[in-house]
């Protein structure tokens, strides 16, 4: 049975911020996310070309989809000349 111990929440919230500000915070975490998967991918294929990566190339399939989409938004948002809310909440937990 695994069991999950919330150890942290943290609510980052931020109102009034430009397209492009919005632009460069989302897509930063994006990206680092996307690239910490592709470093858990390649840990696991070193040494055996074979491994199974599947899940982690849905995940980042997912992301990059993700990201497309918000960037849609942004651009919508850019072009009405709207300026946006940014609401995260992050989650750190331990699993035992």
């Amino acid at each position: 049975m695994v069991m999950k111990e919330t150890v942290k929440r943290i609510h980052l919230s931020r109102d009034g911020v430009s397209p492009s500000q919005a632009s460069d915070m989302v897509h930063a975490l994006i990206r680092e996310t996307i690239n910490a998967n592709k470093l858990d991918r390649l840990r696991i294929t070193t040494g055996n070309a074979y491994a199974d990566t599947s899940a982690l190339d849905r995940h980042i399939n997912q992301l990059y989809a993700e990201k497309e989409q918000l960037s849609g938004i942004i651009s919508d948002a850019r072009e009405q000349g709207c300026r946006l809310s940014i609401k995260m909440n992050i989650e750190i937990a331990f699993t035992r």
